[in-house]
């Protein structure tokens, strides 16, 4: 029951943050059939509060709180059964997934592929130039 749920609050997510996006962009959205059962209201009202951020990681951070608030309750409404430890686990999924979201990180992970990018062509171009003179 819980796995069928959640299926339903994840497609209602996906379709809110879809159409979401499209209207972001100027675009229409594409009408995705994903079955959303059943349809909740507050869900609906956090994933278009989140696409108020202009910070696309204040976005994130706030489509996954709305994630994490669902899945508290479902945790709190039967403990020590499924969807509490089923919800637990998809709350630790949660935080992997932030844990990477670390701009420190970041930062080095786009210097170490600059760095691999662009030292070969600067490299190649300085001799390049010495061959040349």
């Amino acid at each position: 029951m819980f796995a069928c749920v959640w299926r339903g609050v994840w497609n209602q997510i996906r379709n809110t943050n879809d159409a979401e996006r499209a209207a972001h962009l100027g675009e229409m959205p594409s009408i995705d059939p994903r079955e959303v059962q059943p349809f909740q209201v507050s869900l609906q009202e956090a994933v278009e509060e989140a696409w108020q951020a202009q910070d696309p990681l204040q976005r994130e951070l706030a489509l996954m709180q709305a994630e994490w608030n669902w899945l508290e309750d479902q945790r709190r409404a039967d403990p020590y059964g499924f969807p509490d430890l089923a919800g637990y686990g998809l709350q630790l999924h949660l935080l992997c997934r932030k844990e990477q979201w670390d701009s420190e990180r970041g930062k080095l992970k786009v210097e170490q592929h600059l760095d691999r990018v662009l030292t070969p062509l600067i490299e190649n171009t300085l001799v390049q130039m010495e061959v040349g003179s």
